[in-house]
C-alpha cells in the first residue's frame, strides 16, 4: 500500500471495506464519550461554528466575503478532532448536511492492543526492498504462537523506525515475551504502547501551535514539510493510524482558517507553502490547501513521490497567481517536456526549479489572450482575439450598443437551446430561452423556424432584450474557462460592391460558460455555450461586422470536454452509439461537443466539392458512433472504400488494437 501524505504508514495485512463505517453525526450540546470517558471524534459538520456550506442557516456566502471572525475555540477544536478520527474521508467544504447515523467503532484499531517493535532496522533483513517486514511479522507470529498456522497479529503499520502491531488482549503477553529476542542478527525491543488519550482542546492547541511555529511572518511562508517527524504531532498520535493521517491536512487547513479567518487575511499572511519531504504521491492528499490559500505565489513540492503529470493534475486549474514552483527530487522531472504542460496549468508561473520559464512581458501577453485550439488557428488570431474581447463584455453590459457596433441590417442571428444535453432536465429553468430557440430537432415547421431566424438590427436587438442578464468569466483571470477556434473563410459578400468574387472573412468558434441572473440579481444558473461567428468587413474602412451568428446553450458541463487532457494509463473500451451532447451547426448538422472538428467541416461552404462534403458527413457519422477522432475515422473509411457499414465492422474487429489517442 502506497504511503500517504506526511509519512502515512504502511499496512501489511489486507483490509476489507466496511460499508457502515464513517458518516456525519448530528452535533449534540456536549461531546459524546465512550465508556472509558474518551471523546468520540465524528465526521466534521461544522468548522468554527459555521456549516461547511454557506452560513449558519444555509445561506451561501459570496466568494471572497469575510467569514465570521468570532471563532468559538471549543467548536473549532471539536471540528478538528472529529475530522481527524472519522474513518470516512470527508471534504470539509463538501460535507453533507443533516444528521448521519454511525453505529460503528470510530477506529478499527480500538479493539486491539498496540505493541511497538524497535530494533529491526538493524537486521540483515531490513536491507531488502520490503525492509524485511513480512519476514519479521511471520517471525513474531511463529515465535509467539509456537505454531505455524496461528495468527496473533491482526494489523501492522510501519512509522519511521517503529513497527506497530495490533493484537487481541488475550494474545498480548505471548508477543511481549519476545522482548530482547534476536531477529536476523538484530535484538528486538517489544513493548506495549499505551497511547495517551487526547482531548479535542489538546488537538486544536497542538495544531495551532505547530502552524504558528512553522509560520515565517517575514517571508510569509508556511512550512508544512515533513510533518511526520514533528515531535508535537507524533507525541499526540497524529500519525497513529492511516485514517488519522489522511485527515491531518484537512485539520490543519481548518486551523489556518481559524488563525486567519477570511480570504483577505489568508492571502495577505501566506504567499508561500512548502510540502517538501512529505511522501506525497499525489496533490490530492493536500488538496484542501488550494481552497484555503488559492493565491499563493510560491510552492515547494520537492523530494516527494510525484512520478508523473497525473500526480499534479488535480491542481492544474488552481493557484492562478503561482510564480515559482519547486519539483526537484520527484520522478516527474524525467517526463519529457513536462514543463510545457506545467506552463499551461499555471499561466503566471515564472520559474520552475530555479529555471526561468518566461519573462514578465510574456506573462502579460499570455494572460491577455484566450486559449486557441491548435489544429484550427489558420485564421487571423489577433483579429479574432480583439473581436471577442470587445464583443462579449459589450454583450454583458450594453446589448443595444453591441448590436449597433457589430451588426448590420443584413446580419443574421439564431439561438439553439440543447436543454437535455446532459444529466437532469429542468424545463422551467430554460423558459426564458426556449421561446427564442431554433433547435431544428424541436422546431420542425418552416413557419416556426423562420420566426426564430432574427435578421437585421431591429430583430436582433429585440431578441437580445428578451434574454436574461448574464455575465461571462474574465478573459485574464479565468482563461481556463475559454477556448477559441478561428479559420479564414473565402467568398463572403463585399458590402462595398468592389469585389465581385467576394472577400475573405473569419469563422470564429468560442466555447465557454456564463452565469445567469434572476430578477433579484442573484445567480440562478451556470450554463455552457458555443458561439459561432462569421465575420466580414463592414462598409466603413477597417470595420468588422457579424454576418451570421449562432449561439448554442446547454447545461453546464465544465471545460474538460473541449480541453486537451493527459492520456489515461488504462484505456476503457468505447461504447457504441452512446448518447453524446451535440452542437448544431448553421446547416443543422450535429457535432458531438467533445469532438474537435475544423470550422466549416461537414458544411456546404462555397467552392467545396460535393464528393468532399459527402465524405465529411460520413466521417462525422462514424466519429459519433465509435468515438474515434477525425483522423482515425477518416483512415478507417479510406481502407473500406468509404463504405460506412464495412467501416463499422472493421472498427469492431480492430478496436482493441487502437491506441488511447484514437478516441476523443
Amino acid at each position: 500500500m502506497a504511503r500517504g501524505a506526511h509519512g502515512a504508514s504502511k499496512s501489511h495485512h489486507s483490509r476489507q471495506p466496511n460499508p457502515h463505517r464513517g458518516g456525519i453525526h448530528k452535533r449534540s450540546p456536549a461531546p459524546r464519550t465512550e465508556k472509558d470517558g474518551d471523546l468520540i471524534m465524528d465526521g466534521i459538520e461544522e468548522v468554527a461554528g459555521r456549516s461547511t456550506r454557506g452560513g449558519r442557516h444555509g445561506k451561501h456566502t459570496p466568494r471572497g466575503a469575510a467569514r465570521n471572525s468570532n471563532i468559538n475555540p471549543q467548536n473549532l477544536a471539536k471540528a478538528i478532532a472529529r475530522n481527524l478520527d472519522n474513518t470516512k474521508t470527508v471534504n470539509m467544504r463538501d460535507a453533507p448536511r443533516g444528521p448521519q447515523r454511525n453505529t460503528q467503532p470510530q477506529n478499527r484499531f480500538d479493539k486491539y492492543d498496540q505493541i511497538v517493535v524497535r530494533g529491526w532496522k538493524d537486521s540483515e533483513a531490513a536491507k531488502s526492498a520490503d525492509q524485511g517486514i513480512p519476514q519479521l511479522i511471520a517471525f513474531i507470529d511463529r515465535k509467539a504462537s509456537k505454531e505455524t498456522n496461528l495468527k496473533l497479529i491482526q494489523e501492522s503499520q510501519v512509522r519511521g523506525d517503529n513497527l506497530f502491531i495490533y493484537t487481541k488482549e488475550e494474545d498480548r503477553e505471548k508477543i511481549l515475551r519476545l522482548n530482547n529476542y534476536q531477529f536476523a542478527r538484530a535484538i528486538l525491543s517489544v513493548e506495549l504502547k499505551r497511547e495517551a488519550k487526547v482531548s479535542a482542546i489538546d488537538i486544536k492547541s497542538a495544531l495551532k501551535s505547530m502552524v504558528l511555529r512553522r509560520y515565517n511572518e517575514t517571508e510569509k511562508l508556511l512550512d508544512l514539510s515533513n510533518l511526520a517527524s514533528d515531535p508535537d504531532l507524533e507525541r499526540l498520535g497524529m500519525f497513529a493510524n492511516q485514517e488519522r493521517t489522511s485527515k491531518i491536512n484537512a485539520a490543519i487547513a481548518t486551523v489556518c482558517e481559524g488563525i486567519w479567518p477570511n480570504n483577505f487575511r489568508r492571502n495577505q499572511a501566506i504567499q508561500s507553502l512548502s510540502f517538501a519531504n512529505s511522501n506525497l504521491t499525489s496533490v490530492t492528499q493536500i488538496s484542501y490547501f488550494s481552497q484555503t490559500f488559492p493565491k499563493i505565489r510560491n510552492l515547494d513540492l520537492s523530494n516527494n513521490n510525484l512520478d508523473d503529470l497525473k500526480a499534479l493534475e488535480p491542481w492544474s486549474r488552481k493557484f492562478r497567481q503561482l510564480d515559482q514552483l519547486i519539483l526537484k527530487g520527484n520522478k516527474i522531472e524525467t517526463v519529457p517536456d513536462f514543463h510545457l504542460e506545467i506552463m499551461k496549468w499555471f499561466p503566471k508561473l515564472r520559474t520552475l526549479d530555479a529555471v526561468q520559464l518566461r519573462t514578465d512581458d510574456q506573462i502579460v501577453q499570455t494572460m491577455n489572450k484566450i486559449p486557441v485550439s491548435p489544429p484550427i488557428q489558420d485564421g487571423d488570431i489577433d483579429i479574432a482575439q480583439s473581436f471577442i474581447t470587445q464583443f462579449l463584455p459589450a454583450f454583458d453590459q450594453n446589448r443595444p450598443a453591441a448590436v449597433a457596433t457589430f451588426y448590420t441590417n443584413t446580419s443574421v442571428f439564431s439561438l439553439n437551446v440543447k436543454s437535455r444535453s446532459s444529466g437532469n432536465y429542468d424545463k422551467k429553468s430554460w423558459d426564458k430561452w426556449l421561446g427564442m430557440s431554433r433547435n431544428l430537432k424541436k422546431i420542425t415547421s418552416p413557419h416556426g423556424q423562420n420566426q426564430r431566424y432574427y435578421t437585421g438590427l431591429q430583430d436582433i436587438e429585440k431578441c437580445f432584450s428578451d434574454m436574461p442578464t448574464i455575465q461571462h468569466p474574465s478573459f485574464t483571470e479565468e482563461r481556463e474557462k475559454w477556448l477559441m477556434e478561428c479559420k479564414t473563410v473565402e467568398g463572403l459578400p463585399d458590402p462595398t460592391g468592389q469585389a465581385p468574387y467576394g472577400v475573405n472573412g473569419l469563422v470564429i468558434d468560442i466555447h465557454g460558460e456564463f452565469q445567469e441572473f434572476g430578477s433579484n440579481n442573484q445567480v440562478i444558473a451556470t450554463r455552457s455555450f458555443d458561439r459561432k461567428f462569421i465575420l466580414g468587413p463592414g462598409e466603413e474602412p477597417g470595420s468588422i461586422k457579424i454576418i451570421r451568428e449562432m449561439l448554442t446553450l446547454r447545461p453546464y458541463s465544465g471545460t474538460s470536454r473541449f480541453r486537451p487532457t493527459i492520456s489515461p494509463q488504462v484505456h476503457s473500451e468505447p461504447d457504441i452509439n452512446t448518447s453524446i451532447p451535440e452542437i448544431t451547426l448553421n446547416n443543422g448538422i450535429d457535432v458531438p461537443a467533445g469532438l474537435v472538428v475544423p470550422a466549416g467541416f461537414a458544411s456546404p461552404i462555397t467552392g467545396k466539392p460535393t464528393e468532399q462534403l459527402q465524405r465529411e458527413l460520413i466521417t462525422l457519422e462514424l466519429c459519433k458512433a465509435t468515438r474515434m477522432t477525425l483522423e482515425y475515422a477518416f483512415q478507417c473509411l479510406q481502407e473500406t472504400q468509404w463504405n460506412l457499414e464495412n467501416a463499422g465492422i472493421a472498427f469492431q474487429t480492430n478496436k482493441d488494437k487502437l491506441p488511447p489517442n484514437a478516441f476523443w
